[in-house]
């Protein structure tokens, strides 16, 4: 199998589907956006050694990243803590009416 076989068998698609579940944002689809580029990773070293360390690089970058992007669905569940109201303005207000 040459390099430009490789990488039309392999790699486009690997990246793609990489790309794919990092822009999905949810945790199962950076699990498999990290298999995908380990996958290709793992296929394209035993084909080309320099084709591979490009997948070694994309995949050592994004896991020293950590989660990509902080996709917008996760962030929605982090709400600022609330503040309770004291038991004086209660009183007050209640005084008042």
């Amino acid at each position: 199998m040459t390099v430009a076989q490789a990488w039309l068998l392999v790699g486009i698609p690997a990246l793609v589907l990489a790309l794919a579940m990092l822009v999905w944002g949810a945790k199962t689809g950076i699990v498999i956006a990290y298999a995908a580029l380990a996958g290709g990773f793992a296929t394209l070293i035993t084909i080309d050694r320099v084709s591979g360390l490009v997948f070694g690089a994309l995949l050592v970058m994004l896991y020293a990243v950590g989660p990509v992007g902080g996709s917008p669905r996760e962030s929605d569940d982090r709400q600022p803590p609330l503040v309770e109201p004291s038991p004086d303005l209660d009183r007050e207000q209640s005084a008042k009416v």
